[in-house]
């Protein structure tokens, strides 16, 4: 929601529904909301996409961390991937096999899942912007230990394919559970001058300095 200009819209592909839940709360209180839908399958994608394609500028998908068929449809009609990473091994090895998802879906010309999607959201012509943010480091070990990750990212075997690796670490862990949990902001729970809050403006000037949003 901080784009520079233009609508933006969600498409919530997580079983969980925790983003369409998050603005539909918002919405019942009377706030204003962006477009939000949600779509758990590949055709309710493509057709979502489609329609809110044709009336916004932006649009975010947001889909849960494993790898299934939607989430591949959503890869094959994004312009730029932003991906949370936890300072553990697990995470590491799942995360090199989201690379490699990516990787796939960057380079198929004529994707059969997305035929019923306007040309115009497929971006083919370069690998897709892999964005790689660190989360839940509120140790100093955590935070050495993303030190090195983000280090080897940058100089490892997959340099090429991460276009920017966000010094932003989300350590404010039960202010972002209990966001979570209650589908409130984090301005919300904590206030706009607390450790939470300033790690998303943080997060979100950061993606404002690399040009990803």
């Amino acid at each position: 929601m901080h784009l520079p200009s233009g609508r933006t819209a969600i498409i919530d592909c997580d079983p969980q529904l925790s983003t369409f839940k998050f603005f539909r709360t918002r919405e019942v209180k009377g706030q204003t909301v962006p477009t939000y839908k949600a779509a758990l399958n590949v055709t309710d994608l493509k057709r979502t996409a489609s329609e809110l394609y044709r009336q916004n500028d932006h649009i975010i998908i947001d889909v849960g961390g494993r790898d299934h068929n939607t989430m591949r449809g959503a890869l094959l009609i994004s312009s730029s991937v932003i991906t949370p990473l936890r300072p553990s091994r697990e995470d590491l090895d799942a995360f090199v096999e989201m690379l490699e998802v990516t990787d796939y879906a960057s380079g198929q010309k004529k994707p059969g899942i997305i035929r019923a999607v306007r040309s115009e959201l497929a971006k083919f012509d370069r690998v897709l912007p892999f964005v790689v943010v660190m989360n839940q480091c509120p140790t100093v070990y955590q935070n050495q230990f993303a030190d090195r990750v983000s280090k080897g990212m940058k100089e490892g075997r997959y340099r090429d394919e991460i276009t920017h690796v966000c010094q932003a670490r989300f350590g404010a862990r039960l202010a972002w559970q209990h966001s979570g949990f209650t589908y409130q902001s984090i301005a919300e729970v904590v206030g706009r001058s607390e450790p939470a809050y300033q790690e998303w403006l943080f997060f979100v000037n950061e993606l404002r300095n690399k040009e990803i949003i």
